[in-house]
């Protein structure tokens, strides 16, 4: 499996207060084991290899975000680009351009 087919999907359930997490990556395989989370389901086979495993978490234990990089002043650079390229497509598809 290449790089690019090692992805790791999270889904949130709010009424069952749950996050399924499906991942085909080995590295998330080895923390959920070191972080003591067991599979729920048998996991996805290809050509007899486990291609991705099924996790699912509490709710309030799962923590989403982004690693800041270079400090304040370099996240806020970040914050800045992201604003800049949101306004451009923001204002595109007001002006009907918008092509997807």
């Amino acid at each position: 499996m290449t790089k690019a087919e090692q992805e790791t999907t999270f889904r949130w359930d709010l009424e069952e207060r749950v996050v399924h997490v499906w991942s085909a990556q080995p590295e998330v395989w080895r923390k959920m084991a070191r972080l003591g989370v067991v599979e729920r389901r048998t996991p996805s086979m290809q050509a007899g290899r486990v291609v991705g495993r099924w996790y699912a978490l509490p709710l309030a234990g799962f923590r989403w975000g982004v690693k800041r990089k270079g400090g304040t002043r370099g996240n806020l650079a970040t914050l800045a680009r992201f604003r800049h390229v949101n306004n451009v497509v923001r204002s595109d598809q007001e002006a009907g351009r918008d092509q997807a």
